[in-house]
């Protein structure tokens, strides 16, 4: 974690391990050699803060200093960039994160469940590029849930061990895994089944984007919805070290159609839906985690949001060049909420990807959340319509 490294044994190391340069789980594995003779040198420097760094650059040595394990780990990651060349000019960085919460959220369900080796791909970008917080986005049974194994079909979903293989290998790249189930709308695979069909809020489904699409959205008023909704959460937040916890909610199109239609009509769907979420948000404080929320419900109702638990953080999402972050995160900052905005690659229901929307969905994104001093962002890759794209693409 600290010490002192001559070129001859760093380009050794490089060589035998051509991914990575120094992640601090292998700097024991390196011979320290006397100061003397060194010519890179990780120092503490208790002043920085916990994810700052500086590098110091002069004619044969190299000085880094941080004040923690995950400074030196980023420091790493830059000399990494910098030592690709067979010369490095002579200077001082000084580096931080802007933001908090750097984040990369990929669905794992809809017709593409990766093997535990793409996941580690992923998570080598994420490293390589200091990003520190990867979801998983699960509807449907892509997860190995304990009380549902009736559901669950040969390589359709990832086990728990894989899971927990997983966080350790993001932990270990100073990565937070947060578990991700949604819980209330795109809940078509559940509501599929002769168990639960009876939850739906419209059993016939819903005509939407020029389709009948099958019933996806809980009956918020049947008691035994918010037990299914436990009853996954049970099986799958406690696995995980991480405090977040990501419970969606996003998209209950049919809310106040059908079952709930006379309550929305009299308090208000947008009521109705920030009451089956603080059911839920209380499930979640049973251990003790911080949830994110989709806020694509509650951000057009300006009445309910000083109704929303305070330490919850409400996620914005938006996919397309023109979404209007700007105005959404000033509302939420002046609201007192904490806020997370969340862009995408823009790559689903197409085989390449949609290079200009990304890019300026992103920048706004991350633009405006450093700017009004927001937790992070979470970039967003999607698997709509059959998940199509490649991974390149994203």
């Amino acid at each position: 974690k600290k010490g002192y490294f001559t070129f001859e044994e760093v380009n050794l190391f490089c060589e035998k391990n051509k991914n990575v340069f120094i992640d601090l789980e292998q700097v024991a594995k390196v011979n320290v050699v006397a100061e003397k003779n060194a010519n890179i040198k990780y120092l503490d420097k208790n002043c920085l803060e916990e994810q700052e760094y500086e590098i110091n650059i002069e004619e044969n040595l190299i000085e880094v200093y941080s004040s923690s394990d995950v400074g030196f780990y980023y420091a790493s990651k830059t000399l990494k960039q910098l030592l690709k060349y067979k010369s490095v000019e002579c200077g001082h960085i000084k580096d931080k994160p802007d933001l908090k919460v750097r984040g990369f959220m990929h669905d794992i369900s809809r017709n593409k469940v990766p093997k535990l080796e793409t996941l580690k791909y992923i998570v080598d970008i994420m490293s390589d590029l200091k990003m520190n917080h990867f979801e998983l986005y699960v509807e449907g049974f892509s997860f190995e849930y304990k009380s549902f194994r009736q559901y669950l079909e040969d390589e359709s979903y990832i086990t728990i061990e894989e899971y927990l293989i997983l966080e350790k290998y993001c932990n270990d790249h100073f990565i937070d895994l947060v578990p991700n189930q949604n819980g209330l709308g795109h809940m078509e695979q559940w509501l599929s089944k002769d168990e639960f069909k009876d939850l739906a809020e419209a059993p016939g489904g819903i005509h939407l984007w020029g389709t009948q699409r099958p019933p996806s959205t809980l009956n918020v008023l049947d008691p035994r919805s918010i037990e299914l909704v436990e009853a996954m959460y049970d099986d799958m937040i406690p696995l995980f070290k991480s405090k977040y916890f990501h419970m969606n909610f996003d998209e209950p199109f049919e809310l106040g159609l059908d079952k709930t239609k006379e309550i929305c009509q009299k308090e208000g769907k947008e009521n109705v839906y920030l009451e089956f979420v603080k059911k839920a948000y209380n499930i979640i404080k049973k251990y003790n985690k911080t949830p994110l929320i989709w806020g694509d419900v509650l951000i057009n109702h300006d009445n309910v949001l000083d109704k929303i638990p305070k330490d919850m953080i409400f996620v914005d999402w938006g996919y397309d060049a023109e979404y209007p972050f700007d105005k959404h995160l000033v509302k939420l900052k002046n609201a007192g909420i904490k806020f997370m905005a969340a862009p995408a690659t823009t790559s689903w229901c197409s085989l390449l990807g949609r290079t200009t929307d990304y890019l300026e969905n992103i920048s706004a994104a991350v633009w405006n959340t450093y700017k009004l001093g927001g937790e992070g962002i979470i970039i967003t890759d999607w698997g709509d319509v059959g998940h199509m794209q490649h991974l390149s693409a994203s």
